[in-house]
């Protein structure tokens, strides 16, 4: 009796938990529709099917807190690749279609159980495929992580911070998904003898896991609770390459000239909405060489050739959503030359501090009220 309290209340908690979720994504995908990315659409779908998996799994009787694992894991997986910072996964919807339609089925399997038309596997069954499916989770970052440090020479010269902070992050969450698969692994050793206690604190841990991801989701930000900081890093990182620059070389005339003809082509040309521009296309038109236009970007402005090509891209995209207010997030990078919408939110949160949904909302509020 006292396991099935504390079953029924578990579930109570984590389907609470997800509707509050569910509720509260698509209120503000409602409230901007048209600034909501494919991830902030496709949330409250994985989220629903959790709930209603978790929902059916208590139907099916005892051993729930064995199986919610496996539950969850269903929903984390496809939410960690819709909000990944290491890479931009452009067919994330397949593995949400496939983990959605595993867990209707597993949903559906539940059902008959508590009708009496199939029997229960053993707790086993479900905790191997739960580490299977963790197991698949981490080859995933970690595959995504080597094809990051594979050509670390582009990654280092590329000056995106973003990206180390991205590796950072994303090892924090896949440390905890592997410390929950060693627990599950453990538990199956011991045939499914482990107290309750350890299987409640792994089942809330996973289902704060699922909790944080879809948070991470609706507030398209790299950091859970420490959003205010991560402004503070952007602008601190803009204060130290702004003074990089050389006093000395400012006065070197050759540099100048070679800056001043760098911005007249872009100003003028705008190269950087080509997605392929590279530092030779440019040097071929203003008659110089690779070092030589390095140089003068660095000096004049402490920032690399990359930075500087983004800076006009972000400050095109900018110019493009005040001109037609209807303009998606998903619809702005296309436009300015940019080749993912992971770097593009990355650039963006580099030069202006903040998301770019978040400042087109404001820009949003504020031509209203000028309009007013």
């Amino acid at each position: 009796m006292k396991s099935n309290v504390i079953e029924v209340f578990m579930a109570a908690v984590f389907i609470v938990a997800l509707i509050v979720m569910i509720v509260y994504q698509l209120s503000k995908n409602q409230r901007y529709r048209t600034l909501t990315s494919r991830a902030q659409k496709s949330a409250p779908v994985v989220l629903a099917v959790c709930a209603v998996l978790i929902m059916c799994d208590l139907t099916a009787g005892g051993g729930f807190l064995w199986r919610v694992p496996l539950d969850l894991m269903l929903a984390v997986f496809p939410l960690s690749l819709m909000q990944s910072q290491l890479w931009d996964l452009r067919r994330y919807r397949i593995w949400m279609i496939v983990c959605s339609v595993t867990s209707l089925s597993l949903a559906a399997f539940y059902v008959c159980c508590a009708l009496g038309l199939s029997g229960m596997p053993s707790c086993r069954i479900f905790t191997v495929t739960a580490v299977l499916l963790a197991v698949l989770y981490a080859l995933f970052y970690i595959y995504a992580v080597f094809l990051r440090l594979r050509n670390i020479r582009v990654l280092m010269q590329s000056g995106n911070v973003w990206t180390y902070l991205g590796l950072s992050v994303e090892s924090v969450y896949l440390a905890i998904v592997l410390m929950l698969m060693i627990i599950v692994m453990i538990a199956v050793a011991a045939d499914c003898v482990w107290g309750t206690v350890q299987m409640i604190v792994a089942d809330l841990l996973l289902g704060g896991l699922t909790v944080s991801y879809a948070l991470r989701i609706a507030s398209e930000s790299m950091f859970l609770f420490w959003q205010n900081q991560e402004r503070s890093i952007v602008e601190s990182m803009k204060v130290s390459t702004a003074d990089n620059s050389g006093n000395t070389a400012r006065e070197n005339e050759l540099y100048k000239e070679l800056y001043e003809r760098l911005v007249e082509y872009f100003e003028q040309e705008k190269p950087y909405l080509n997605g392929s521009l590279t530092i030779n296309d440019v040097g071929s038109v203003v008659f110089s060489n690779k070092l030589y236009i390095s140089r003068a970007i660095n000096q004049y402005t402490g920032r690399n050739f990359c930075q500087f090509v983004n800076y006009y891209r972000i400050m095109y995209a900018m110019e493009c959503f005040k001109k037609n207010k209807e303009l998606k997030v998903a619809e702005l990078w296309p436009l300015c030359g940019f080749n993912s919408i992971v770097s593009f939110n990355m650039a963006f949160r580099l030069f202006m501090g903040e998301n770019p949904s978040d400042w087109c909302r404001k820009e949003k509020i504020r031509s209203s009220r000028a309009g007013k």
